[in-house]
Parts: C-alpha cells; sequence; structure tokens
C-alpha cells in the first residue's frame, strides 16, 4: 500500500504543483496524527509530526516550494522530490506510531487480563474459605448441575455426580430435613420467591454436615425453568448453636433446680419455725419473771431472724425468675411509713438509740397507689440495717411528698444514722447480693437487705440510693413517683395487732403435722373458737361429710391427699356441708406462683407459715366478711 501511495504523489505532484500536492502528502498525516494523539505515550511524537506537516503546509500556501514554472521540468522533479520525501517520512512515522499503539493495546488487553484473572483467584478463595459452593440448573427437568470449584471442595461431589444424587435426593439429604428441603423449593418455584433452607447433606468423605442453600427460579427466554442458587457448609455454625442450646438448657436446668432447692429449704425451715415462733406467741401470753421474758426475746429475735433470711433468699430467687409482682392499692403512706418504723422500736431501745420518724411533710397528702408490702420491706430493711451499725446515737427517718406538674407525686424517703457510715469507694458494692460493707463480718447478715430493696424500688419505677459519705453515719434515700388513688376507693392501711374474736365460731385445721396442729390451737383457742384439728386430707373429708364449720384451715403439703386436692374433693361434692365453706391455705410454700395456684383452685385466701397471728387473724376477718 506504500508504494502505491507515493506513486500517487508523485504523480499528482508531478502533474499538478501549487496547494493541490501538499493537500495530498499531508491528508494521511492529519489522520495518522488524529489517532495516534489519542495515546499518551505518542504524544510527543506526533506532535512533531502536526509540527512537521503544518510547516510543509505553510510553505507550500506562500510558494516557497509547489510553484516551480510548468515548463521546467527540473524544478518539477525537485517539487516532486521533496513531495515525495515529506510523505515517506509522515507514513513513516505513522507506521511506528501505529506499531506503539498496537504495543500499547497489548499491554492493556494483558493487564484487563491479568486483572480477571486475579479477581476471578480471589473469588475462588473466598468462596473456598467461607465454604460456599455455587451451582446453576440451565433447565430443571434435565436436572443437569453445573458447579463451581469450591462446590466440589465443600460437598466432595463434581457436577456430574450432584446431577445422579439430586436425582435420588432421599439416600443424601438427612431424613428429618427431606420434608423441609421439598416445601421450601416448591414454594419457592410457586411463589417465584428467594428459597433459604437448612438442612443435613451426606457429604463424600465427611458424613452428614449442615448447609445452608439460597437459591431462586426464573424462566430462560425460551421459558425452560432455570435454578440458580448456593451451598454453605455451616456445621461449625449448627454445632456451636447446638452446644449452646445445651449450655441454656442446662443452666435453665440449675436455676430450676435451684429454685426448686430454696423452695424445698423454705419449706422444711418455715414448718419447724412455726412451732418455735408459734410456741414464743402462746408464751408471751402468760406471765414470766424477768429471766423468762429474756429469753422469750432471744427465742423471738433469734426466729424472726432466721426467717428474715429464708425471706430474703426466696425474693432473690423469684427476683432472679422475674416472677416478683407489684400489686397497688390505696395506701395512706404516713401511717404505713409510720407503723413500719415503729415495729423497730423495742430494737432501737434495747441499743439505747433514739428511732425519729418525720412525716410531717406528708400531712395532707392524698390516699396513693402502692405496693404497701413492698414499701414496707424496703424502709424495714433500711431502718433495721440503720439499727444494727449504729452503736450510739440516732436513727431517723423523714418523709416528703412533692406534686408534680402531671399530677403524680414523688415520695422521698431518708433512712439517716449516727453510725460508722459508708466509704465513697464502695457505695455501690453494697447493693450487690451477698455484698458487705467492711464492719459487717461482726454484725452478722447475708448481704441480700440492700440488693433486694433496691431491685424492688426499680420495679416500682423508683430507685434506692446512698448519699455522699458523710462526716459521721449513712444516709439511705429511697425515691418513688406514684399516682394519686381514687378518692373514693377504700384505703389498704396498714392493720393494728388487735387480735379479734370469734365465740363460737367453728374452725377446722387440717395438717399432717402435730406440732402445727397444736400451734393452731393453742394460738387461736383462747379467741373464742371452737376449733377442730385433723391429721389428714381424708380424715377432713370424712370430718366435713358429717359435721359443719365456718372455716377451714388447711395445710397444702401433705402426703397422699395435698391440701388442693383434698379441697377441690370437698368442692366437687355439691351434698357436703362444707361444699361452699371458705377455706385459707396455710402453708409455709408462698411462691406468687403457689398463691396464685391456691387461689384459682378454690381457696379464699391464703396465710404464710410460720404464723403471725395478727396476719393470720386479718385474713380470716377478711374471707370471714366476704362470706357475709
Amino acid at each position: 500500500m506504500i508504494p502505491i501511495y507515493l506513486l500517487i504523489v508523485a504523480f499528482v505532484q508531478y502533474r499538478h504543483t501549487g496547494f493541490i500536492a501538499p493537500v495530498v502528502v499531508t491528508m494521511p498525516l492529519v489522520a495518522g496524527v488524529a489517532a495516534a494523539y489519542q495515546r499518551p505515550q505518542t504524544r510527543p511524537i506526533t506532535l512533531a509530526l502536526a509540527i512537521m506537516t503544518v510547516t510543509f503546509c505553510l510553505l507550500s500556501a506562500t510558494g516557497m516550494i509547489g510553484e516551480p514554472s510548468t515548463a521546467d521540468p527540473r524544478a518539477r522533479a525537485v517539487m516532486t522530490f521533496v513531495s515525495l520525501l515529506a510523505a515517506t517520512f509522515g507514513l513513516a512515522g505513522i507506521s511506528w506510531i501505529s506499531t506503539l499503539s498496537r504495543d500499547y493495546n497489548l499491554q492493556q488487553l494483558k493487564a484487563a487480563n491479568d486483572a480477571i484473572l486475579e479477581n476471578a483467584a480471589r473469588v475462588r478463595t473466598a468462596l473456598e474459605a467461607a465454604r460456599v459452593g455455587l451451582w446453576d440448573v440451565p433447565d430443571v427437568d434435565q436436572r443437569q448441575f453445573n458447579v463451581s470449584e469450591s462446590f466440589e471442595s465443600v460437598t466432595g461431589y463434581s457436577g456430574e455426580e450432584f446431577s445422579r444424587i439430586f436425582g435420588n435426593v432421599e439416600k443424601f439429604v438427612h431424613p428429618d430435613d427431606l420434608e423441609a428441603l421439598r416445601a421450601a423449593f416448591a414454594a419457592g418455584r410457586s411463589d417465584m420467591s428467594r428459597i433459604r433452607v437448612d438442612f443435613r447433606l451426606l457429604t463424600r468423605a465427611r458424613g452428614y454436615r449442615w448447609f445452608t442453600t439460597r437459591a431462586r427460579y426464573s424462566r430462560n427466554a425460551n421459558g425452560v425453568w432455570r435454578m440458580t442458587g448456593s451451598l454453605q457448609d455451616i456445621n461449625v455454625l449448627k454445632v456451636a448453636e447446638e452446644t449452646l442450646r445445651a449450655g441454656r438448657d442446662q443452666a435453665r436446668a440449675a436455676d430450676k433446680a435451684k429454685s426448686d432447692f430454696i423452695a424445698v429449704m423454705s419449706h422444711e425451715v418455715r414448718t419447724p419455725l412455726n412451732a418455735v415462733l408459734g410456741s414464743v406467741e402462746v408464751l408471751k401470753r402468760g406471765q414470766h419473771d424477768n429471766e423468762s421474758w429474756e429469753m422469750i426475746g432471744l427465742i423471738d429475735d433469734s426466729g424472726r431472724g432466721l426467717l428474715a433470711i429464708v425471706n430474703d433468699l426466696l425474693d432473690v430467687s423469684r427476683l432472679d425468675a422475674g416472677k416478683m409482682e407489684i400489686q397497688t392499692a390505696p395506701t395512706d403512706i404516713a401511717t404505713l411509713v409510720s407503723r413500719t418504723v415503729e415495729f423497730w422500736g423495742p430494737q432501737a431501745r434495747d441499743k439505747g438509740l433514739t428511732l425519729g420518724i418525720d412525716c410531717s411533710a406528708a400531712e395532707g397528702a392524698p390516699t396513693l397507689l402502692l405496693d404497701a408490702g413492698r414499701i414496707r420491706q424496703i424502709v424495714g430493711n433500711l431502718v433495721s440495717n440503720a439499727i444494727k451499725f449504729t452503736d450510739t446515737g440516732s436513727v431517723n427517718t423523714l418523709l416528703t411528698v412533692h406534686m408534680l406538674a402531671d399530677g403524680r407525686l414523688e415520695i422521698g424517703i431518708s433512712v439517716i444514722d449516727t453510725g460508722p457510715g459508708v466509704p465513697n469507694a464502695i457505695a455501690e458494692a453494697i447493693f450487690v447480693a451477698f455484698e458487705q460493707g467492711p464492719s459487717n463480718a461482726s454484725r452478722g447478715g447475708t448481704g441480700l437487705g440492700l440488693f433486694i430493696s433496691r431491685r424492688l424500688a426499680r420495679m416500682m419505677g423508683g430507685d434506692l440510693t446512698l448519699e455522699p459519705a458523710r462526716r459521721s453515719g449513712a444516709h439511705f434515700r429511697f425515691t418513688l413517683t406514684v399516682d394519686p388513688a381514687d378518692p373514693a376507693t377504700a384505703i389498704d392501711a396498714p392493720h393494728g395487732d388487735e387480735e379479734s374474736t370469734w365465740q363460737g365460731l367453728r374452725l377446722l385445721c387440717v395438717d399432717d403435722n402435730e406440732k402445727n396442729r397444736r400451734i393452731i390451737e393453742l394460738l387461736l383457742g383462747k379467741l373464742g373458737l371452737d376449733i377442730t384439728l385433723c391429721a389428714s386430707g381424708g380424715e377432713a373429708l370424712d370430718i366435713c361429710a358429717i359435721q359443719g364449720f365456718d372455716l377451714i384451715l388447711m395445710d397444702i403439703i401433705m402426703p397422699e391427699m395435698d391440701g388442693m386436692e383434698t379441697l377441690a374433693n370437698l368442692r366437687r361434692d355439691a351434698n357436703s356441708l362444707n361444699h361452699a365453706t371458705p377455706a385459707i391455705a396455710l402453708t409455709a410454700k408462698v411462691g406468687q406462683d403457689d398463691i396464685d395456684g391456691y387461689l384459682a383452685a378454690g381457696f379464699n385466701g391464703v396465710s404464710a407459715k410460720p404464723i403471725n397471728l395478727a396476719e393470720l387473724s386479718r385474713e380470716m376477718s377478711r374471707v370471714l366478711a366476704a362470706r357475709r
């Protein structure tokens, strides 16, 4: 092509002098320059050729070359030679530039190919590291699998082998997972939705392993169903999940065993305590010398201390299990706090302490919706702790009530003592279960009182805090925001310790423990009650068949026939004289779930062991009043 081009240039130049020849010469140069300038590597040379071409054109245009006398053959020959020389240099430059461009294109192509191979290697490495295999079935009816390299490393099967497996899937998918696998793919095909299902696949070398597959159906252009997806080995995750599940089940079993143990031990401890504290209540009714009174007081204090420990353990168990419930009722907060603090008066006087209480800031406050029992428990814990750790001085309780803008009321109860105080360094540690301050070792205690009190305060939407260390003593503050009660609702004010008398009231006491029956007889016999005792559920049914009663006190844990079964038999007999007789569960098993169960079984009330005569009297009065 180059010789032909040069011949054309020579002919044109020889026959047509002037501007035509330079144009013919420079046309390929211009095209070559335009093409070569696109490559950064050839731009300097391209610019040089462009300058040369422009110069040649200018010389031709000004007549310095290409305008010899038409009659002078020598001039024509010289001009032709110059044109051929310029065209030759131009074509050589274009050829060189084309070579550079080709090499550049080859380099770019090789770099792109290397990048593709590198990306493919990275993808393959990532799939193998993640234990993921890719698969594709172009025609679902043909069931011919195309799989990635990682698929074979994950399962041990090639595409051809897996195609045969898919036709006999029952032998390779775990029987327990087969139905779920088929259902997932059927739903994915009918709904055209994404499929995700976990199943166990029998691999070539490692037996059954857990896999998760993600897939989707689609239609090819020819209408054939296509299925594409991935298969990931998740056996490690499943094993870890099973391990965690087993650990969780073990933890639940251990927690249940702990709760059951605490409940059983509570019952077993409460039963003898019932006899101890019941006997003390009976002894308090008699006349004794000073030494006897001192011994009775020691027995009473020790028994109630042991009962407090049992109650704390039960509360911790309920809090951990999330079974502690807050039950509100209209309450006079000033009366509640005053009587709670006054209960600890004898202990304070025994240590020579001044026990003060100031409820003046709550005068005129409306009745409030409170859980009186839990408020009493928190305040009692704070006051008893203050008395225990204060050797001289006083323990003062301050009650404040503030009306908020939204109509609710903020209660603040501060208990301030003159004891050794609590260092700031352990201000939070004392609220941890079983943690005690440095001076607790010599004073006893389980370290549960403050832990339980704070948990209860926060369950009610309040908080229990220790104010910053004082020069002497400690300042605990319990705060709570509550709603005012409906003025028309009766106030559930704390009751006094007055014992009611029921002359001629017929009472049946059912308890398999002889000591407990005797304590009931001694405690209630002096209140004018006509008491009948029996030792089993069967005996109670026999007595109830021939004699009517006004009230039944029933133990729950009894051999052969427990209290709930006994009451159920009594309620089922419509002809019984005691079919509708109110019954109170008198038991040491008094968890919230237990109490709910007793009430659901037909009991009209519940009273705990060890027997607190004032509480039992109040429950009896309530049940009998409801019957009337």
